[in-house]
């Protein structure tokens, strides 16, 4: 059924419901009917019987005068047995169930007693009841067939059957409406992300709607949004890579070309080549950048082989080989030795891009601090550069968004995937002079 539309998904369900439901309402029924007619008729031959033989001492014609008046009783019967077993009013029951009956009679505790008993096809409800019939003990046995019983069940459960099943019917035409009040969005909801699927994020998904299936648009439409705003940003990031890379390939081919026609542009061999490998070293690292990201991509849908390792340890050998990079800056470096889990080749791409961007904001100054705090790790490395404008700070990390001065620098982003496959986050504050990169580890002895 799961491979139906949705609306007849939900019309056969209901459907089906409601047709169980009256099966077992239409069973119920039924079983509560022949239990209260069997009851009733009980009641019935009680009544007669009491009426005919009120007295616990009847005169020995009365049982001629009971088997007259007994025909104007509803179809209640009667069999009077003596205290011998002889039977003083004719019927039609055969003999072996006479002598089940009679038994019965003998060995009732009781004064009055009902009793059934299937004879061939049809069952036989009767009351025995102990007395008198002159001066000598007798038993007086009034009874009915169920056929009376069978045919009142039947008749009313015609009728509440028909009700039910005009009532299972009508109730069809609603199931079809609802089901295609609940299929009707979600139709639409389908289309629209086909549409986006294949790249038209212009056309708005409306659903007014506040229940799970409203949710449901809503962050499909928030999806679209935001696919609008990767596309934008992502074509712009490949324009300016686009730029970045062929800028220094175009300054390694021109000064190249320069020095092949014996003319140094930065006036010796020595500064020119100089230019060479700068741009070189510009090129790989953002080639390097592009090929870290696929991979950290790659890795995120893989389980990663962690390791224990000192993240105080590790962030201090990267600083031992960085900051000889800007000799003029001072470094003020708080660690507390930490024992933790990760891959260790991550960690350190991360210090070092999160260490470079430092060096290139700060103005004298660098600090690194590493400390316990309850609940976890926190790790916090900054500068005493300019601030960041709160704007830049919201979307420092994502992907394709510009840093300070309009760069698009990919090593924050970097960091931000590298710290998300190890369960930490990062913020960014300002303080009264400076940045603070902030990192929080979670738990950081058994997180990983």
């Amino acid at each position: 059924m799961k491979n139906k539309p949705l609306a007849l998904q939900i019309w056969l369900v209901f459907t089906s419901i409601s047709f169980g439901l009256v099966i077992v309402l239409a069973l119920l029924l039924l079983l509560t009917l022949r239990s209260f007619f069997t009851d009733e008729i009980f009641h019935t031959i009680e009544d007669v019987q009491r009426s005919v033989w009120s007295n616990e001492i009847v005169r020995q014609e009365s049982p001629f005068e009971l088997i007259q008046t007994q025909q104007n009783q509803r179809m209640v019967n009667h069999i009077i047995f003596l205290q011998d077993g002889s039977i003083l009013t004719p019927n039609q029951i055969p003999q072996p169930f006479l002598q089940k009956i009679y038994s019965q009679a003998v060995e009732q505790q009781g004064i009055e007693q009902r009793y059934t008993i299937d004879i061939e096809d049809n069952r036989l409800l009767y009351v025995v009841r102990r007395g008198q019939l002159g001066f000598q003990p007798a038993y007086l046995v009034s009874y009915m067939y169920d056929t009376y019983r069978n045919d009142l069940v039947l008749t009313l459960f015609k009728q509440i059957s028909y009700v039910l099943l005009l009532v299972l019917l009508l109730s069809w035409l609603p199931a079809i409406l609802l089901a295609r009040y609940l299929s009707k969005p979600i139709v639409q909801m389908e289309k629209h992300v086909k549409s986006i699927a294949n790249r038209d994020w212009q056309t708005k998904l409306i659903v007014e709607r506040e229940d799970e299936i409203g949710h449901l648009a809503q962050s499909i439409e928030k999806m679209r949004e935001q696919l609008i705003k990767q596309d934008e940003t992502q074509q712009s990031m490949l324009q300016h890579i686009s730029h970045e890379l062929k800028t220094p390939v175009m300054v390694i081919q021109s000064y190249t070309q320069s020095i092949q026609d014996g003319i140094y542009p930065n006036g010796s061999l020595n500064d020119t080549l100089g230019v060479i490998q700068q741009e070189s070293s510009r090129l790989e690292k953002l080639v390097h950048n592009l090929l870290y990201l696929t991979k950290l991509d790659y890795l995120s849908t893989q389980p990663q082989i962690k390791v224990e390792l000192d993240l105080s340890q590790l962030l201090e050998d990267t600083i031992d080989r960085l900051k000889w990079q800007k000799p003029e800056l001072s470094w003020d470096i708080q660690l507390e030795p930490c024992v933790t889990w990760g891959v260790a080749e991550q960690w350190k791409v991360a210090f070092e891009n999160l260490l470079d961007n430092q060096m290139r904001y700060a103005a004298t100054r660098i600090f690194v601090e590493v400390e316990h705090v309850q609940g976890g790790l926190a790790i916090r490395i900054g500068n005493d550069g300019s601030p960041i404008e709160e704007a830049t700070i919201k979307d420092l990390f994502q992907l394709y968004e510009k840093g300070q001065g309009g760069k698009y620098g990919l090593g924050l982003a970097i960091v931000q995937k590298i710290l998300t496959l190890h369960d930490a986050n990062i913020s960014v504050r300002n303080l009264s002079s400076g940045v603070s990169f902030d990192i929080f580890i979670p738990n950081h002895e058994k997180s990983f």
